[in-house]
């Protein structure tokens, strides 16, 4: 038996203590209660939480002003406990309330150790706090959003233990997740696939294009088990970006406004995004537009401007929630970026271009899901949900000397459909299943003008033009809490086929199949230390892009390649997490074994090496390679609100076949600083550091974006802070690059950031509290 005590620590997520008071809801004769959740010092609403109701895992959505309503029906009539989890407080478990009068309050005292501890989705298709998973995650919170106001989504991750984001242009952004990158890492938006059948080998700058204005968190699972939850490309991991939704009234209407603006020095940056919400008690609608002026890049120390990298972005955005019945929902939600004229600079600087740019790279989303929450018995939850994905990029071109303008576009419009169930626990077992159906579409184009005459010559695009791709897949998990122990198993099949047809090279429908299965099991030693293990299946289906590409790359000019098989991958890992009231701690180490690796080799076409005055290169399995690492993380409160906190991260890639290091591995690297919490100030110090990677693959020392020897180590001093001005209206800001270093991220194609100063401001309507705190009638447990 394990002891009532053990099992209430084990509940509790991470923080200082609240009290909590519950009470029925008068206005809904009984039928409903409602919770109120007050920071203790500022007497503000905390409205970023996750409530839900064990053991049915129901989750309750909380208001601007801090309340959230549970039905009565929504609560079983035994064994019922609600879980309160606050970014920056201490989460509660509090036993399911029966009949009692009065106020309804939940006090919390802020929590001066940053643990990530809001729920995470990307790692299990459904919440759960990352201290109970036997993965490793990370979850960057909507506060830490709000103090660092980054430029783009992938700037976001820069901080992220285990993820290192290389940038080909200012505009790009790609993340590295145990040493794999671009289509081998799947990113999810509101869990829809942003990887779609045209996502390229190698960075990308699909991430770039999600306002970081409109999310609510950002999930990071490293590692394997994403292939079994979410199909092909997660390989390395899954970066799932939350957004923000709106939520409905007490009673009446409520109308909120917020707005946000960012300021960088030299002219970086000037951008500002602003959000109105109307709610009722059954529709909530919000809706936000953002505009966005990036100048050209100033690197450091003697390196000074880089341009062209500066551009412009439009963004717009709208959610509607809607409650159909008791136990259903209804959410559309819709999304639109538009960047104009986002150039390559190392395209300009590096390979004799005059111009070389995406104008314009836009993404739109629309959504459409119905959720079902049940009561019990076999179906306890369903979701389906429909989506309508389309990208549309423009590359223009022309080399110096040159009077040929080339204008190639892609556009891909891709159609989701994905469904998932959930049964109620039985004997600690929870069953959850699901299937997914995904389409593209592709047009593909290429104009090359002259200049001169003014005649146009249509060609063949970078994909074969009405090219198409389907994805079927199928899954089912287990989750097994028992006590101290807790075990996770998945298996999921999966059917991808292309269709291609070239003049050139002919038809090009392959169809690849893949059965893959996750097993993870943790072992809690004690209440604050955990010790788990995992073995993963991974695969990647090739693409159109990976079989179909007939275009210029960064090292000369790909052609075709039939034939690909899918790469696949087994993933270890083993690893222990540690937290207390005075700090908390994390560690793993992994390996991931490849095969049927898929890279770029030298190549001939009609038997010459040189295509348009460019080394011709094609894609091929060459064969097995190994990823291994660690990553260490952690945080010490060292007295009063100050903490101290450091992180480090390794990898190291080898292709076994050939013998010879694998492409971009980031080298060692980490960060370490100090972090300082009050009642309305919050602000850190840090030094980012990287070593020197001087392992180098062929592919690497081709590449015009790596000096000859590789990339020198480098070390970056900043700080940020945030003040809480009133309860409306909080400052930001910060330095970065403090004495000025000149330095580049391994792989980048334009230099980090000099020294700059950066402001912001942040005004909302909804950070009052609505009601005085009342004296509460239930004790904290």
């Amino acid at each position: 038996m394990v002891p009532r005590s053990f099992r209430l620590r084990r509940l509790a997520v991470a923080g200082a203590i609240g009290v909590v008071s519950i009470a029925p809801l008068s206005a809904s004769g009984g039928e409903s209660v409602v919770l109120s959740l007050v920071d203790r010092a500022s007497g503000l609403a905390v409205s970023r939480a996750d409530v839900w109701i064990e053991p049915s895992r129901t989750r309750i959505a909380v208001r601007s002003d801090g309340t959230f309503v549970i039905p009565r029906a929504d609560l079983p009539s035994a064994g019922c406990r609600i879980r309160i989890a606050a970014e920056g407080f201490d989460a509660r478990s509090v036993e399911c309330p029966g009949t009692s009068d009065g106020a309804i309050d939940v006090a919390l005292s802020r929590r001066l150790l940053r643990t990530q501890e809001s729920l995470t989705v990307s790692a299990q298709r459904s919440e759960a706090a990352p201290f109970d998973l036997p993965v490793s995650t990370a979850v960057i919170g909507a506060d830490e959003l709000e103090r660092t106001l980054p430029r783009t989504t992938p700037e976001a991750l820069m901080q992220t233990p285990g993820v290192w984001v290389q940038k080909t242009n200012h505009g790009g952004g790609a993340p590295f997740v145990r040493g794999l990158v671009g289509n081998q890492v799947l990113i999810l938006v509101d869990g829809v696939r942003l990887n779609n059948a045209t996502v390229r080998y190698g960075p990308n700058q699909y991430l770039a294009t999600v306002d970081p204005g409109q999310i609510e968190r950002i999930e990071v699972l490293r590692g394997g088990g994403g292939s079994v939850r979410h199909g092909s490309d997660a390989l390395g991991g899954v970066i799932n970006i939350v957004t923000r939704r709106p939520q409905f009234a007490a009673g009446g209407t409520s109308l909120e406004a917020r707005a946000s603006g960012r300021v960088v020095n030299e002219g970086m940056e000037r951008s500002g995004r602003v959000d109105v919400s109307a709610a009722s008690p059954r529709l909530a609608l919000a809706a936000g537009v953002a505009n966005r002026d990036y100048g050209d890049l100033r690197a450091g120390g003697s390196l000074g401007v880089e341009a062209p990298s500066g551009y412009r972005e439009t963004n717009g955005d709208a959610v509607l929630v809607a409650q159909l019945a008791p136990r259903l929902r209804a959410t559309a939600s819709y999304q639109h970026v538009h960047q104009f004229d986002v150039p390559r600079f190392d395209q300009v600087a590096q390979r004799g271009f005059a111009r070389y740019s995406f104008d314009p790279q836009v993404r739109q989303l629309g959504a459409a899901e119905l959720d079902w929450r049940g009561r019990g018995g076999w179906l306890q939850a369903a979701t389906v949900r429909g989506s309508w994905h389309r990208s549309r990029e423009r590359r223009e071109r022309q080399t110096r000397g040159s009077a040929i303008a080339i204008s190639e576009e892609d556009r891909v419009t891709t159609t989701g459909v994905t469904l998932q169930a959930q049964s109620a626990t039985w004997r600690a077992w929870s069953l959850r299943y699901g299937a997914d159906v995904y389409a593209d579409d592709v047009r593909s184009r290429r104009d090359d003008l002259n200049t001169t005459t003014g005649a146009t010559i249509a060609r063949r695009g970078l994909y074969p033009d009405r090219a198409s791709a389907i994805a079927t897949g199928a899954f089912a998990t287990a989750a097994l809490d028992a006590g101290r122990t807790s075990v996770d198993l998945g298996i999921r099949a999966t059917r991808m086929r292309l269709d291609a047809r070239d003049a050139t090279f002919g038809e090009l429908t392959p169809v690849s199949r893949a059965v893959v299965g996750h097993g993870a099991a943790a072992f809690a030693l004690t209440p604050g230390l955990r010790v788990y293990g995992s073995v993963s299946q991974g695969f990647r289906a090739p693409n159109l892009d990976d079989v179909s590409t007939l275009g210029l790359f960064d090292s000369g000019i790909e052609v075709p390649s039939p034939g690909l098989q899918p790469e696949r991958s087994l993933a270890l890992e083993a690893g222990a997490k540690w937290r207390s009231a005075a700090g908390f701690a994390a560690a793993s180490v992994w390996r991931s074994g490849l095969s049927h690796l898929i890279d770029r080799v030298r190549s001939r076409i009609g038997g010459a090496d040189v295509l348009d005055g460019q080394r011709v290169y094609q894609r091929q399995n060459v064969g097995d390679a190994t990823v291994h690492g660690f990553e260490v993380e952690g945080e010490h409160r060292l007295r009063g609100g100050l903490s101290g906190f450091a992180w480090a991260a390794y990898a190291r890639g080898q292709q076994t076949t050939v013998d010879q290091p694998m492409r971009r591995i980031p080298p060692l690297n980490g960060a370490a600083g100090l972090r300082w919490t009050g009642r309305r100030l919050a602000a850190d110090v840090q030094a980012r550091v990287a070593a020197a990677q001087r392992r180098l693959a062929q592919g690497d020392r081709d590449d015009h974006r790596i000096a000859p020897g590789g990339t020198p180590g480098w070390t970056t001093v900043g700080g940020g802070a945030a003040f809480q001005l009133t309860p409306v209206v909080r400052l930001v800001g910060g330095v970065e690059n403090l004495f000025d270093r000149a330095y580049r991220v391994h792989g980048s194609g334009i230099d980090g950031y000099g020294r700059h100063v950066w402001l912001g401001l942040h005004v909302t309507t909804a950070g009052r509290r609505q009601h005085a705190i009342r004296p509460t009638t239930a004790p904290a447990r």
